[in-house]
């Protein structure tokens, strides 16, 4: 396998644009969360709060993805490629948790 293909390296480009895209979706969501929480009883702090932390979890998945991008950059430009599915579990179960975190409070239960 020749290391300096370039249709590798356009896929990993895919990728961390994938990963751009996700984290701007997930950024978007932040916002309407925000404007969510203000309509419903004007919960300004909460909405704040809760949109704060989706907004964390945007930037962490664009982090995620610059990091993903250079390391396996790194391990084709010397012939090897570096499986790391343990990272998307933890994209999902951070986002799962936010979006239930989400749903519950929205519902006015209680979390815990």
């Amino acid at each position: 396998m020749d290391a300096h293909d370039p249709r590798d390296h356009l896929a990993l480009e895919r990728t961390f644009l994938a990963y751009l895209r996700t984290s701007n979706a997930i950024i978007l969501f932040a916002v309407a969360l925000a404007q969510l929480y203000i309509l419903r009883d004007g919960a300004f702090v909460l909405g704040k709060v809760m949109s704060s932390i989706t907004v964390g979890v945007g930037i962490f998945v664009a982090l995620l993805g610059g990091a993903h991008f250079m390391r396996q950059q790194q391990a084709l430009v010397r012939g090897k490629v570096v499986s790391e599915g343990e990272i998307l579990l933890s994209v999902f179960v951070l986002v799962g948790t936010v979006s239930g975190l989400d749903r519950s409070l929205l519902r006015g239960e209680k979390c815990g």
